[in-house]
């Protein structure tokens, strides 16, 4: 495939890389405050991210790692010690790096 079509269907050296952490906030956690501190947290990498909690405890986010260039098992290490360090959580579980653009979609 031509370069410009891999650029354009995130294929190649322009793969992107992401991945999944859902988890549990701690009672009386203030959500938006820590999904604040962890999108500054993100953006400081140089990484996107979702973020997706209601009024219950659990919470998921999906992360965009990046692509090869990157360095995305870096970037993912970065985020999972920033879960560990984190007090406001009382668990959480990432999944593995996955292609962020042609990879089937799992709910």
């Amino acid at each position: 495939m031509r370069k410009r079509l891999q650029k354009k269907h995130q294929t190649g050296p322009y793969k992107r890389f992401g991945f999944k952490v859902s988890g549990t906030f701690n009672a009386g956690t203030d959500a938006d405050k820590l999904a604040d501190a962890f999108i500054d947290f993100i953006e400081s990498h140089r990484m996107q991210c979702v973020l997706g909690y209601g009024p219950g405890d659990d919470f998921d986010f999906y992360i965009d790692a990046g692509t090869r260039r990157m360095n995305p098992v870096r970037q993912r290490t970065t985020v999972l010690s920033w879960f560990e360090k984190e007090k406001g959580l009382s668990s959480f579980e990432a999944g593995p790096l996955v292609d962020a653009w042609n990879q089937p979609f799992r709910a």
